[in-house]
């Protein structure tokens, strides 16, 4: 699908050509300003058509939404992490040159993203002990995400078909619009929920006739909030909730602190 700039209304966007500075960055703890001064001198723009295979590094969403797809080359089976402005990830792949998995990228809006090399990343390590609370603190939330989303599994297609619909209404700061409308076809959403495209039809007809949701060509319009939302148990989701109280307090907030 291609990149569609419907929710890109309303989000900071950085110029692509300047150094990012401090106070556009939303970091993931409380590091001095000479840390952070460190990070931004080897920060650059990276485009996400890039990504693949193994990461160059760690990685900020400046601006838009990425799909991040643990999978095979097949891509029969998958399982999607959502980022949205403000995530980071790729801590993984410092100081871990023996990490190869298979992994696919796909923008679901113009999407900018920061990149922090490792091969910069790395020597600065030795040098400021700050930046290891900064990978610990991406990691940690990172693996709530991960395990969230993997958990998800353990829960009914339309539990798992929710989830992601409101993680994605959040990701692109569309939480507390009335009636939220995400651009996304069936066959992306099948491979972020890790199922298949009949079942999840079926799901979202289902949600479709409880009046909930509205099925378009390629777009989907979540229709009452407050009645996806029940269908999340209540206990299910104390690694990663998808649909904090306001799109504010999120956008507004760090990543959880642990």
């Amino acid at each position: 699908m291609e990149p569609s700039g419907t929710f890109y209304r309303g989000v900071a966007s950085m110029d692509r050509h300047a150094q990012p500075q401090a106070d556009e960055i939303r970091w993931p703890c409380s590091l001095p300003a000479s840390t952070q001064a460190q990070l931004l001198k080897i920060a650059r723009h990276c485009d996400p058509a890039q990504l693949g295979g193994n990461l160059p590094g760690v990685l900020y969403v400046a601006s838009g939404c990425l799909i991040g797809y643990a999978t095979h080359a097949g891509m029969e089976n998958s399982l999607g992490l959502i980022f949205g402005r403000g995530s980071w990830f790729g801590t993984q792949y410092i100081h871990n040159p023996t990490y190869t998995p298979v992994e696919f990228f796909e923008p679901l809006l113009p999407t900018e993203l920061i990149l922090f090399p490792k091969e910069e990343l790395e020597p600065l390590l030795e040098q400021d002990p700050h930046l290891y609370k900064f990978l610990f603190y991406i990691a940690q939330y990172m693996g709530r995400l991960a395990i969230q989303m993997g958990s998800n599994s353990l829960y009914c297609l339309t539990t798992r078909t929710v989830y992601v619909l409101l993680e994605l209404a959040t990701k692109h700061a569309l939480a507390n619009d009335r009636e939220p409308s995400l651009e996304i076809t069936q066959q992306t959403l099948s491979r972020i929920i890790g199922i298949s495209r009949p079942r999840l039809n079926e799901v979202l007809k289902q949600l479709a006739a409880a009046g909930e949701l509205l099925l378009g060509r390629g777009e989907i319009t979540l229709l009452d909030m407050a009645a996806l939302k029940t269908r999340l148990p209540p206990l299910g989701f104390t690694y990663h909730d998808p649909a904090p109280h306001t799109a504010q307090e999120d956008a507004g907030a760090r990543l959880p602190s642990p």
